[in-house]
């Protein structure tokens, strides 16, 4: 058995999009999510892409 076959081969990959931030004060204050995005990766392989 390698240590690669105890790897972890199941991950879920968010994403978020939002209104945006604030320059000065609290960061979030007054924006929201407005998207939000979800990809199951199943035994990734390393492909150099």
């Amino acid at each position: 058995m390698t240590a690669m076959s105890t790897a972890i081969t199941r991950q879920i990959v968010l994403d978020t999009e939002t209104t945006g931030m604030n320059q000065i004060g609290a960061h979030y204050e007054g924006h929201k999510i407005i998207e939000i995005g979800a990809v199951e990766v199943v035994k990734p392989s390393p492909d150099g892409q």
